[in-house]
C-alpha cells in the first residue's frame, strides 16, 4: 500500500518541466529566508528606529532577548542565553496593539457597506482581516504623523505568499494548497473591491494595487487571531502586535502569547526551558496559524535530504519547500502514523 502511495504521490510532481527555473533553496539554522522575487513594495524595510520607538512605547524586551539579521532583510527574535519556562521575552501595552475589533467599532459607520459586501461575498471570518488592512493603509499614508510609523517602516516589503504567485508557480502546488493559494486571490480580490466602497470617508487613502497587496500581506502573514482573557465577550478576533510580530513561524512554537496578569499588555513568554550553548543564539518562534499554503507545508516539511536534492532541481526557490518536499513527506508520514 506504502509504495502504490508514494509512486501516485510522486507522479504528481513528475511532470515534464512546467517549473523549470530554479535555485537551490537553503534554509538558514533557525530563522525562515523570505523570497525577493516577488516584491509589492518599493524601497527596503527599515528597522534601525524600532529599538528606540519600542522604548519610547513601554515595550520591554528581556535582556537575554536580540533581535538577529539572518539574512538580506530577513530579521527574527532570538535567544542569547538559557532560560527556563515561562520566562517573559517580549511585552507590549495593549494601547499599541492593533485590535481588529476595536477599530471596527471606532470606524464603524465607514466601515458598514464594507464589511456587508464582504460578509455576503462569503468571506464572513475574514471581514476583521479586511479591518486590520484599512488601518494599515491609513498609518501607512500618514508617515511620520503616525504612531506606528517606525513599527510600518520596519515591516518588510517583499512577501512569499499566494497572491504574489505566478501561474507557473501555482500550477506546481499540490492540491490543498493550491486551494488555499487560490483563496488568499479571491480574498484580495474582493478587499479590494470592497477598499473602493469607503472612497469619501475620512479613513480611504489612495492605494494602488502594489500599495493594497503589501497592506493584505502584512495583515495574513504577521497577525493571529486572539481572545481577551479576561472574559471579554467580543469574539475571537486578528491582531496586529508591533514588535512581537518580529517572532518568526514555526510548529511547534518555543514562546506562547498571553495576557498579563493586570491584562494591561500582551506578553510572549517561552513555552519550556530553553538552553542556548555559549556562544550562539537559538531562534524564539510563534504559531501564526493557517494563513498560506507556505505556512500549512512548513508545518509538514520533514523531507529527506536526497528528495530534497532531487526537488532542487526541478523546482523553483520558492516553491522547494511548499510543493513536492512538503507534500511528499508529509504523505509518508501519514502512511507511518
Amino acid at each position: 500500500m506504502k509504495l502504490i502511495i508514494t509512486i501516485a504521490t510522486a507522479f504528481l510532481f513528475l511532470q515534464p518541466d512546467r517549473c523549470n527555473s530554479f535555485t537551490h533553496y537553503q534554509r538558514g539554522s533557525f530563522l525562515h529566508k523570505i523570497s525577493r522575487s516577488k516584491t509589492t513594495l518599493n524601497g527596503s524595510r527599515d528597522i534601525s528606529n524600532l529599538p528606540e520607538w519600542a522604548a519610547e512605547n513601554k515595550i520591554e524586551v528581556s535582556p537575554v532577548a536580540s533581535l538577529s539579521l539572518n539574512s538580506g532583510d530577513d530579521y527574527g527574535i532570538t535567544l542569547k542565553k538559557s532560560a527556563k519556562q515561562y520566562e517573559m521575552i517580549l511585552s507590549v501595552p495593549k494601547d499599541l496593539v492593533l485590535d481588529s475589533e476595536y477599530i471596527r467599532r471606532e470606524w464603524y459607520e465607514h466601515l458598514e457597506p464594507a464589511l456587508d459586501f464582504i460578509q455576503n461575498s462569503g468571506l464572513r471570518e475574514s471581514a476583521l482581516n479586511f479591518v486590520l488592512v484599512v488601518k494599515v493603509l491609513y498609518e501607512h499614508n500618514l508617515g511620520n504623523d503616525s504612531r506606528w510609523n517606525s513599527w510600518i517602516e520596519s515591516l518588510p516589503r517583499s512577501f512569499d505568499t499566494g497572491v504574489c504567485m505566478d501561474e507557473v508557480e501555482v500550477d506546481c502546488l499540490p492540491p490543498f494548497a493550491l486551494a488555499l493559494a487560490n483563496f488568499e486571490k479571491q480574498q484580495l480580490e474582493i478587499f479590494q473591491e470592497a477598499y473602493d466602497m469607503l472612497k469619501g470617508t475620512p479613513i480611504h487613502v489612495d492605494a494602488d494595487q502594489k500599495l493594497s497587496q503589501w497592506a493584505f500581506n502584512v495583515v495574513m502573514t504577521r497577525c493571529w487571531r486572539y481572545a481577551q482573557e479576561d472574559g471579554d465577550e467580543d469574539m475571537v478576533r486578528p491582531i496586529a502586535v508591533p514588535f512581537g510580530d518580529m517572532f518568526n513561524h514555526k510548529e511547534p512554537p518555543n514562546v506562547m502569547v498571553k495576557d498579563s496578569d493586570s491584562f494591561d499588555s500582551v506578553e510572549f513568554v517561552l513555552a519550556l526551558d530553553t538552553e542556548v550553548p555559549e556562544g550562539e543564539e537559538v531562534g524564539l518562534f510563534l504559531s501564526y496559524g493557517l494563513t498560506n499554503p507556505h505556512r500549512y507545508v512548513a508545518k509538514l516539511h520533514q523531507g529527506s535530504s536526497s528528495f530534497t536534492t532531487w526537488a532542487s532541481q526541478k523546482l523553483s526557490q520558492r516553491l522547494i519547500q511548499t510543493t513536492a518536499v512538503s507534500y511528499f513527506s508529509s504523505i509518508w508520514s501519514l502512511i507511518d502514523s
